[in-house]
């Protein structure tokens, strides 16, 4: 195992405050377990230490879908 070890549960990382405030715009848009899969490889991609272009393009969509939606960070 690497100096980095990070315990994720997909099933709690979501609080429920998050899911009720924005259950309309999921459920017109997505789903609870598509955004649970769509995290996980978020973070995942955030530290396995490759960098480029396609990574910048990627946190790019996902900031201008929070913005879109008002999502505060």
């Amino acid at each position: 195992m690497g100096l980095f070890f990070f315990r994720y549960n997909r099933d709690s990382f979501y609080p429920i405050s998050i899911i009720v405030q924005y259950k309309k715009i999921i459920d017109n848009n997505s789903s609870i377990e598509r955004l649970k899969s769509t995290l996980y490889n978020h973070i995942i991609e955030m530290f396995n230490g490759v960098i480029d272009e396609s990574f910048i393009k990627q946190r790019y969509i996902i900031a201008y879908v929070h913005v879109k939606m008002a999502i505060s960070t």
